[in-house]
């Protein structure tokens, strides 16, 4: 891709089982994203983290990347043909799918769960909203940049400076919710879900909410 707007980057690699051959070999993957994903953090330990969380349109588990300081959030889709391998240094990876980091709004994450806890007949703050015992990673989207700032759009917030809880803005989700659930869009003349699909899982004993 053009400098300065994506990078192909080697996912960490795991040992064991991986490669091309022995035992000593190590898994790998090739990621395209965005330079910004791999910024250098400001705290240490934070740097780019994958991660799975629920599909904002389906609620099945998908690939996501947490850029660093979790200040930006990425959309994980795979590129697959069959019968393909990548050369990675001197080795070569069995694993020949290419994977994209798509820069995603975090709101579209946040109304899933909105929409799940008034289903549910709860009313709470966003920091409670988000909490989720299967995608523990959820929490993360409090550091994106500008969400309370653009909370607004899917929801008013009522009560003190203390305990604000939030009610969803009833037109707006819908309007997001129908564009949510579009399906069979074509580019080209190909619909993109033949080529690329949400991450819901990972192949091979990979592993998620894994620092790169």
């Amino acid at each position: 891709m053009p400098s300065g707007k994506g990078k192909p980057l080697a996912a960490r690699p795991e040992k064991g089982g991986g490669g091309g051959g022995g035992g000593n070999s190590r898994r790998q993957w090739v990621v395209v994203l965005p330079e910004t994903a791999t910024d250098l953090p400001k705290k240490p330990g934070a740097g780019p983290l994958f991660s799975r969380l629920p599909h904002p349109s389906t609620g099945q588990a998908a690939l996501y990347l947490f850029g660093s300081d979790a200040c930006q959030i990425f959309e994980i889709k795979a590129f697959h043909e069959e019968y393909r391998s990548w050369f990675i240094g001197q080795e070569v990876q069995y694993d020949g799918r290419l994977f994209f980091a798509t820069p995603m709004d975090p709101l579209f994450l946040v109304l899933f769960y909105l929409m799940k806890a008034e289903k549910e007949g709860k009313f709470q703050p966003l920091d409670q909203v988000l909490v989720d015992e299967e995608f523990s990673s959820s929490i993360q989207l409090l550091q994106c940049t500008n969400i309370s700032q653009s909370i607004h759009h899917i929801a008013e917030q009522k009560g003190t400076k203390q305990a604000k809880i939030l009610i969803i803005k009833k037109y707006q989700t819908r309007c997001q919710s129908v564009f949510l659930r579009l399906g069979n869009i074509e580019m080209c003349g190909l619909q993109l879900p033949e080529f690329f699909k949400p991450l819901s899982h990972c192949t091979n004993g990979c592993k998620v909410d894994v620092k790169c």
